[in-house]
C-alpha cells in the first residue's frame, strides 16, 4: 500500500477534515451528528486497509470493530459494556496481527506494560464495582496489545509506529478509565485528550500496518 498515493492521500484527508469538525460538535446537544461524524476516522482507515494482505488483515478486523465501539461510546448510544467488549475484540485482531509478525517472547517489556496494567487496575479498584471483571480482562487485553507491538521494534523500519500507537492507546484508554471510575470532576479539556490521543494512536496503528512487511516492497 503506498502511502503517497491519491486515494490514501484524500482518505487522510478525510480523517483529518472528519476529526477536526468533531472538535467543534464535542460540547454540543447534536448527539446523532456526533455520533456519526465519531465514527468517521477510523472507518477511513478501515477502508484504507481494505487491501492488507495476510496476518496484516487483521488489523481492518481492528479498526471496523473499533468503529462499533466509537458508536457504542457515543454519548447518543452510551452503551459502555457494549463499546468495552468491541474494543477488547479490536486489542485482539490488533494483537494477533502483531504476534503473526513478531512472535519473539521480549519478556522485560512484558514485565514492563503488565506491571503498570496491575498498577492502574489496583488504582481504579475501589470505584470499579460490578464493571472489575471486565475491566480486569480489558485491562490485560490492552497491556498484551502494547506488549505485542513492543516486539516488533528492530522488525521493520515502521515497527516504531505500532509501538507508539499503542502506548497512546493504553494512554487514552487509561484517561477513560479515570474519568469514569475515579475522578468525580474531569478537567474540561479531558475529552479532547482523550479522543485526539486515541485517533492518533490509530493513525499510527494503520501506518504500520499500511507498511510493507519485512522483506517486501
Amino acid at each position: 500500500m503506498d502511502p503517497k498515493s491519491t486515494k490514501t492521500i484524500l482518505a487522510l484527508a478525510l480523517f483529518a477534515l472528519s476529526a477536526t469538525a468533531y472538535g467543534f460538535f464535542l460540547e454540543t446537544e447534536l448527539l446523532a451528528f456526533q455520533a456519526a461524524l465519531k465514527a468517521v476516522p477510523v472507518a477511513t482507515l478501515a477502508l484504507l486497509s481494505l487491501g492488507l494482505a495476510g496476518h496484516r488483515r487483521w488489523m481492518l478486523a481492528g479498526f471496523a470493530l473499533s468503529v462499533l465501539g466509537d458508536l457504542m461510546l457515543a454519548p447518543y448510544f452510551d452503551q459502555f459494556v457494549p463499546g468495552l467488549a468491541f474494543f477488547l475484540l479490536a486489542h485482539l485482531c490488533y494483537t494477533w496481527a502483531f504476534w503473526r509478525e513478531s512472535p519473539g517472547p521480549a519478556w522485560p517489556a512484558a514485565l514492563a506494560f503488565y506491571g503498570f496494567g496491575a498498577g492502574m487496575y489496583a488504582f481504579l479498584w475501589p470505584g470499579l464495582g460490578a464493571m472489575a471483571l471486565p475491566v480486569a480482562v480489558y485491562v490485560a487485553a490492552i497491556m498484551t496489545m502494547a506488549w505485542r507491538a513492543s516486539a516488533l521494534l528492530g522488525r521493520s523500519a515502521a515497527a516504531g509506529f505500532a509501538l507508539a500507537g499503542a502506548l497512546l492507546f493504553a494512554g487514552s484508554d487509561s484517561l477513560i478509565a479515570l474519568v469514569r471510575f475515579h475522578w468525580a470532576e474531569p478537567p474540561a479539556w479531558l475529552g479532547f485528550a482523550i479522543i485526539y490521543s486515541y485517533w492518533l494512536a490509530q493513525l499510527l496503528l494503520w501506518r504500520w500496518a499500511a507498511a510493507a512487511p519485512k522483506g517486501q516492497g
